[in-house]
């Protein structure tokens, strides 16, 4: 039987694939996309365009999964650098990776690797209900076609579901979260070519991380919308205020925030921290009797984010 399969790998130097097979990622979706960057000229003497030439490379897609740490080793390198001691942190350098595609059709198995592969940015989906999503989105310096493997092995790994999830703000672990929403974009820029080569040389930074999100509050929930409104009141206990204008706060409500994550079997898969993250904005509505729904959009600011995968 003809297979579909993802396989990933961190490479040691940019470009270059590793020594050994890439390891297996289950995935839910995944969508590959080539630009070849076509400079057309426009002669005078033509009715049309007189002719295409090929220009700057392009590899771009996106690939959804449920959180698998112990299978997403090589995505996290990507997105974060190396880990220490298990933990992630924006103040490693990213590393790249090589990503082999097979699809099936007719009996015959299609495999593309992908090197220099750099991930743009992660979006994570926690929902009621559900399992943890992710979604990645990527770009890399080079495609091929090639054999595909002949086995492919996955790291053992359950998914990590939504009621093995902990949500803690201001230390305490929250009920009243529906759902929650992480992006984390780690500022690579997808075009930095250079004069004589159509194929990017590596992973650069080029702008400043952003890690952003939302939480959507049950209708029980008033405390920390309040605080999403109206900041703090100061002191050593918290006191949201209850108005905002010319002689109130106008400093923005934040919290800090701690997201645990197991599996099924209630072991520990993961974790993320941050001290600080601020309330950006907030809305609710409600129609008829219908429960009130209440979300709020918040920000990680600072230097202290981590990711630490517990699985190792």
């Amino acid at each position: 039987m003809t297979r579909r399969y993802v396989a990933i790998g961190t490479e040691a130097s940019y470009g270059v694939a590793p020594g050994v097979g890439l390891s297996g990622l289950k995935v839910t979706s995944v969508n590959e996309s080539f630009d070849p960057g076509l400079i057309f000229e426009e002669t005078c003497d033509s009715q049309t365009v007189n002719n295409a030439y090929g220009g700057a490379q392009k590899y771009t897609g996106t690939i959804e999964a449920f959180l698998r740490p112990a299978q997403m080793d090589p995505l996290f390198q990507c997105l974060f650098g190396a880990p220490v001691g298990g933990v992630f942190t924006l103040a490693a350098t990213p590393k790249s990776m090589s990503m082999e595609i097979c699809t099936d059709g007719n009996g015959v198995e299609n495999a593309i690797r992908y090197l220099g592969v750099g991930i743009s940015s992660m979006e994570m989906n926690l929902t009621a209900r559900e399992a943890v999503t992710t979604r990645w989105n990527y770009f890399a310096k080079s495609s091929s076609k090639v054999a595909a493997q002949a086995s492919v092995a996955y790291p053992e790994a359950e998914p990590a579901l939504f009621w093995g999830a902990t949500i803690t703000l201001r230390g305490g672990a929250s009920t009243t979260i529906k759902s929650m929403t992480m992006n984390i974009e780690r500022g690579l820029d997808p075009d930095d070519f250079v004069v004589g080569h159509s194929q990017l040389q590596g992973l650069v930074i080029n702008a400043v991380p952003n890690i952003s999100g939302s939480i959507t509050l049950s209708q029980r929930e008033w405390t920390e919308f309040q605080r999403a409104l109206y900041a703090d009141g100061g002191g050593t206990a918290y006191a949201p205020l209850t108005t905002r204008g010319d002689t109130s706060s106008h400093e923005p409500g934040q919290t800090n925030m701690v997201a645990s994550f197991k599996d099924r079997n209630g072991d520990d898969l993961c974790k993320i921290e941050t001290d600080v993250a601020v309330y950006t904005d907030a809305s609710r509505s409600m129609r008829g009797r219908a429960g009130i729904e209440k979300t709020v959009n918040y920000r990680v600011i600072g230097d202290t984010f981590e990711f630490t995968d517990l699985t190792d």
